[in-house]
């Protein structure tokens, strides 16, 4: 591993950009988390296909949710949502309005979205799928 740290070393030493180095559709496994690359616009298509919710707006995955109990269940559903959020290092956008919650998903430093924004749709959709299956319980 000290190798591999010395070699990327000197290439930044030298202004050799890691990016060409590295192929954009295949990049190293350890770099994906940390770095994700923006998505194209057909792979967000396909996740918008099969989850009808969510929609792209001001380059956003963006979703809205309505509770039955107002504000409070607006407010309790948002603090479900820290745990996940902050365990992938990856925060949404939320605004709340009574008992509206707005959820906004993009990648800032990939410069738009990316699979982390498509990981973190998919667990805030079954957090509100759980809680809005046992407010009907």
């Amino acid at each position: 591993m000290h190798k591999h740290l010395k070699v990327l070393a000197m290439l930044v030493a030298c202004g050799v950009c890691l990016s060409s180095w590295f192929s954009e559709a295949n990049p190293p496994r350890e770099l994906t988390h940390k770095f994700p690359h923006k998505l194209n616009a057909e792979r967000i298509s396909t996740f918008i296909a099969q989850h009808k919710k969510w929609r792209i707006l001001e380059g956003k995955l963006t979703i809205q949710y309505r509770f039955q109990d107002g504000f409070k269940g607006a407010v309790q559903f948002v603090q479900d949502l820290v745990d996940p959020a902050d365990s992938m290092n990856h925060h949404p956008e939320i605004s709340i309005s009574y008992n509206r919650v707005t959820i906004s998903l993009v990648t800032h430093d990939a410069g738009g979205i990316t699979s982390l924004d498509l990981k973190l749709a998919e667990i805030i959709e079954a957090k509100y799928q759980a809680k809005h299956t046992t407010q009907k319980k």
